[in-house]
């Protein structure tokens, strides 16, 4: 009787554990294309939406980007409740930087608290010529 209680607890404890998901970011899209661009507007902006969909309070601890010259992320620094939204507006600014016509694609790494504590964002294009 005690083995077969015993068991019962061990089931119920590790369903229990299972069933706990933390948080957990979910972005509509992780990839932003912007397409053919003009090399006389230097600056890029997006926007992606997100949402908690697990079970505790997501944080954003920080987004990392690949060059810190030309990139800069803003997130919230409030907690996000589990069902909630959110944005991280992403800006490529190739005023001082990359200034030749080409294709781009850079990445900006999200770090949460969640069970997956990161996940990367990518934003892509083409700079051409004016006409």
């Amino acid at each position: 009787k005690k083995l077969i209680l015993l068991t019962l607890l061990l089931v119920c404890g590790i369903t229990f554990v299972a069933a706990q998901k933390g948080a957990e970011i979910h972005f509509e899209s992780k990839t932003h294309d912007f397409g053919d661009v003009s090399m006389s507007n230097p600056i890029f902006k997006c926007v992606f939406p997100f949402t908690n969909t697990g079970d505790e309070a997501l944080f954003i601890n920080n987004v990392k980007t690949s060059c810190h010259i030309c990139m800069k992320a803003i997130y919230p620094t409030d907690s996000i409740k589990p069902g909630e939204t959110g944005e991280i507006e992403i800006i490529y600014d190739t005023t001082n930087h990359n200034r030749f016509p080409g294709a781009f694609r850079k990445v900006y790494t999200v770090y949460i608290n969640g069970t997956t504590n990161f996940t990367r964002l990518y934003i892509k294009g083409r700079k051409v010529e004016d006409k």
